[in-house]
């Protein structure tokens, strides 16, 4: 149950993230709205809209695996590791079905570097346990 509510928490808390993003690349550029296929291309070859989406994102992952940790009570790497199992499988989606089109390599960092963060989160909670 923990693991299922700490995957909850990463998907819901990285799409937040990748919205907010979006929205601040899109209100603090001239950029124009009208057209949302054109907004998205905007959106996506924007350097600020990856380094905040990640940033963010990488926040609400370590966020997860706490949560997922401090609600299983033991092994909490394991289970905040874990809870990033839902974000890996949308990762490698994206990647066999080409979502990740033209940012691969970013994809490929993302699919490494999740399961480490979440686990990370875990890593926290066992510290604020063992104090």
């Amino acid at each position: 149950m923990a693991v299922a509510v700490g995957n909850i928490v990463d998907i819901v808390l990285s799409s937040i993230a990748g919205f907010l993003a979006a929205i601040y690349v899109l209100k603090s550029s001239a950029a124009s709205t009208n057209n949302m296929d054109a907004a998205n291309q905007f959106v996506l070859a924007s350097g600020v809209f990856w380094f905040w989406s990640t940033l963010l994102g990488s926040l609400g992952s370590v966020l997860s695996g706490y949560v997922a940790a401090r609600m299983a009570r033991h092994d909490d790497v394991l289970n905040g590791g874990l809870s990033s199992i839902l974000s890996v499988g949308a990762t490698v989606y994206a990647l066999v079905r080409g979502g990740a089109a033209g940012h691969e390599a970013l994809y490929f960092v993302s699919l490494l570097l999740s399961p480490a963060v979440t686990a990370f989160g875990g890593y926290l909670s066992a510290r604020h346990r063992a104090r």
